[in-house]
């Protein structure tokens, strides 16, 4: 789910592609639209949006093709087919051959890039009746930027700084400018740009 011109909109998974830009070492990638909570819960909290989308991609690009090519081949289905007799889960299945094959393609050379992952948030809309843009993005392993986001919300509800009861979103009840500062203490940078736009 997207949401698209002020409703959710269901779209097929890497559609939608562009471009974007990350620090190095990722530099220039392509990435399209992937299933993930903010587009859904987003707009529930934050009134008046018209677009919330959630895009991603695999880095080095070959990755993104080898993914499209599983797809394509039935190796996402979670329905067993029979084999020889025995059922076999098509996703199991590729999951497998990709442990097996790629550990031996590295070590021939294939380039799986550099072990990290990119981080950007893009808002588009008027400040002082000019149209702009608010970029926040960075770079670095995904285990980590998921552990420390994690740790940094534990801590805020210890200290009762989130009040909310329940499961709910971060964007309801974290502060946003407390939370990155939390996050660039730990030495995982997050940089900021503003643009005009045309």
């Amino acid at each position: 789910p997207q949401y698209l011109d002020g409703q959710w909109v269901e779209v097929p998974a890497l559609s939608g592609s562009t471009y974007v830009e990350f620090p190095e070492p990722l530099g220039r990638c392509e990435v399209y639209y992937v299933g993930h909570s903010e587009p859904v819960t987003i707009p529930r909290f934050l009134k008046g949006l018209k677009r919330v989308t959630n895009r991603g991609g695999l880095y080095p690009p070959w990755a993104n093709q080898h993914s499209r090519d599983r797809v394509a081949l039935g190796l996402d289905r979670v329905e067993p087919v029979m084999v020889d007799g025995r059922p076999v889960v098509p996703r199991d299945f590729a999951i497998a051959l990709d442990r097996a094959v790629i550990p031996a393609r590295r070590a021939e050379g294939l380039d799986l890039g550099p072990p990290c992952s990119g981080l950007r948030v893009d808002i588009r809309g008027e400040k002082g009746g000019k149209k702009v843009r608010h970029s926040y993005y960075g770079v670095c392993p995904m285990a980590r930027a998921t552990g420390v986001s994690a740790s940094i919300a534990a801590l805020m509800v210890g200290r009762g700084d989130v009040k909310a009861k329940g499961v709910v979103a971060p964007e309801a009840c974290l502060n946003a400018e407390a939370f990155v500062a939390e996050y660039a203490r730990r030495g995982l940078e997050i940089y900021a740009l503003e643009e005009r736009l045309l």
